[in-house]
């Protein structure tokens, strides 16, 4: 069956399954240790950092980058690359 493809549709490796990440300046933030500082420090850090505006307002989570937020990955593959033992094997739940 040359030329005939199928649609993969797999749970998301980089939000495992939920649509969402970490907001980036946020992981930024809290791995400069900003757990710890000052609510006047955390708005001067964010400022600093790139983002202009209440910091209140910078989502935590925002849609995951890898399947643009619908929690599925999804490929085009042959067929014929489906229906090979080792693939069967590899992908059996």
């Amino acid at each position: 069956m040359d030329g005939v493809e199928i649609l993969i549709r797999r749970e998301c490796p980089e939000c495992g399954g939920t649509g969402t990440e970490m907001n980036p300046i946020w992981e930024r933030f809290y791995a400069a240790g900003g757990a710890r500082m000052s609510v006047s420090d955390m708005r001067m850090w964010i400022w600093e950092n790139g983002y202009v505006g209440d910091p209140e307002q910078i989502p935590e989570e925002i849609p995951c980058r890898n399947c643009n937020g619908t929690g599925k990955e999804q490929q085009w593959i042959d067929i014929n690359e489906v229906l090979t033992p080792e693939h069967l094997i590899k992908n059996q739940p």
